[in-house]
């Protein structure tokens, strides 16, 4: 992790690397800074990218702070090959009434040694997103969960 921007980096280049990779970019969301440096360093680049940034950047400009804080629930890998992977997240959040479930998918490729963002051209993370109802079909994720 750089200690001056909260950007983790030096994923595995295995599943689970993928896997990490996307569950980190996923909870930067929990710190727009962090979110905005992680967009910088870690999404290829490419129209989502710049559409990215911006939105990340009225985040940090405008002080933020609606955001309830996340955490990985769950997931599934939906495609692996050597140079890319999908991964399905699902994150948990508690908006004070009930316990939200929220899948996103991302779209992962080794580039340089590393994992790193494909956002599509409108900037959205993947081919997957929207609610769940539950964890059904996904493996859980969090203590004593393997």
């Amino acid at each position: 992790m750089d200690e001056s921007t909260g950007v983790r980096s030096c994923y595995s280049h295995t599943p689970e690397g993928a896997l990490l990779a996307s569950t980190n970019m996923l909870i930067s969301g929990n710190d727009p800074q962090v979110l905005l440096d992680t967009i910088k360093a870690r999404v290829m680049e490419g129209p989502g990218k710049d559409i990215a940034i911006g939105q990340a950047q009225q985040r940090v400009s405008g002080n933020d702070t609606t955001t309830v804080p996340m955490e990985v629930a769950g997931f599934r890998l939906l495609s692996y090959a050597e140079d890319k992977a999908t991964v399905e997240v699902v994150l948990a959040a508690d908006d004070g009434t009930e316990q939200v479930y929220t899948t996103t998918a991302t779209d992962m490729v080794w580039h340089e040694g590393d994992w790193h963002f494909a956002l599509q051209d409108d900037g959205t993370g993947g081919p997957v997103s929207g609610r769940v109802s539950d964890l059904s079909g996904y493996i859980e994720w969090g203590p004593g969960d393997g």
